[in-house]
């Protein structure tokens, strides 16, 4: 059975001051709460060590959001930091912000792809493989979605995935019901959507200075294949002359302002 241990967040912050994105520039109002999801999860040999962090907001919502990024530390706290810059247009609309991630998410990353190769030698496409791997991930969330659902009473969640999540969700989505609208930002997948409810909520996010996960070309087949879809929204921000990954391949400030309004 799925449990949620508490641990303390200044893991979280002694993580992200070692890297540029550091969260003792945030106030004292950071006030959230990690969590350890025991038992542990594994993929292949590999154990996943899944953590929560939570922020309770005090209203009448019984809808959370459920965010999970990229799988290295600069992604968890660039995300992070932009999240928390944003709460006071959300802190209205969800009871709670639930951010999931793996711990050590990079090496666990380039462990299961080395596992993957060891075991399927034919098989050497790192999109492939990565997509694999996300459907194993979206598996491990849905079990995760379930017990919180089960625990606080909540009917549904809406799921915000960045980069490799986002690819998590598209696969999420597929297996999980209780998903409300699915809000991802340049998200990373190779396979697509295959079984989805036809009236199922999606908002698209790119930033079209992206290059590690680009408009022109993976975000136009996304949505060309999401066009039997209803309810779907594009919303693409522009950084005019900026390049630089840090500020294009992440959560953008845009997107809080639409999330706000669905």
């Amino acid at each position: 059975m799925i449990e949620f241990e508490e641990d303390d967040i200044n893991e979280i912050i002694k993580k992200c001051n070692e890297t540029s994105f550091k969260l003792n520039t945030l106030d004292n109002n950071f006030m959230y709460k990690l969590y350890k999801i025991k038992p542990y999860f594994k993929l292949f040999d590999i154990e996943i060590k899944y953590k929560i962090i939570r922020k309770k907001f005090n209203n009448n919502s019984n809808i959370p959001l459920i965010v999970s990024v990229g799988v290295s530390n600069e992604s968890l706290c660039n995300n992070l930091i932009i999240l928390d810059s944003n709460i006071n247009k959300i802190n209205n609309k969800y009871s709670e912000i639930i951010f999931i991630f793996i711990e050590d998410g990079k090496n666990v990353h380039e462990s299961y792809v080395k596992k993957y190769k060891e075991e399927n030698s034919n098989e050497n496409n790192l999109f492939v493989i990565n997509d694999i791997m996300k459907k194993e991930i979206a598996n491990h969330y849905d079990k995760i979605i379930r017990k919180i659902n089960e625990d606080y009473n909540y009917n549904y969640v809406d799921y915000l995935g960045v980069s490799f999540s986002g690819g998590v969700g598209c696969f999420l989505v597929q297996i999980n019901n209780k998903i409300n609208n699915l809000i991802l930002m340049a998200p990373a997948i190779y396979e697509g959507f295959t079984n989805i409810n036809k009236n199922q909520s999606i908002i698209l996010c790119w930033c079209i200075q992206d290059k590690i996960v680009e408009y022109e070309k993976d975000g136009k087949r996304l949505i060309n294949e999401i066009k039997e879809f209803n309810n779907k929204i594009i919303l693409l921000i522009d950084l005019d002359k900026e390049t630089n990954n840090r500020t294009t391949h992440r959560l953008q400030h845009n997107l809080f302002d639409i999330i706000n309004l669905l």
